[in-house]
């Protein structure tokens, strides 16, 4: 992989960028999930309450978003 700009003006244009910066701190600090069929009895209902959440876009409330989260927890754990 040969990147087309040098890692040091990458490494610039991020840290001037605030919105960047956070996704290169959040990136740092995030753990690769296994690429395995058994992930998607996660992903498939995460998928679906996030595209949920979303939608509610400035209608959602605490309750509203713990509500989803629930919901998608016990998906997920009861299958």
């Amino acid at each position: 992989y040969l990147p087309t700009l040098s890692s040091d003006r990458i490494e610039q244009f991020i840290a001037e960028d605030e919105a960047l910066s956070v996704f290169k701190q959040s990136y740092e600090n995030s753990m690769p999930m296994p690429t395995i069929a058994a992930m998607a009895n996660f992903w498939s209902p995460m998928q679906t309450a996030c595209t949920n959440l979303w939608k509610m876009a400035g209608s959602a409330t605490i309750s509203s978003v713990e509500e989803k989260l629930e919901e998608v927890t016990s998906r997920i754990l009861n299958g």
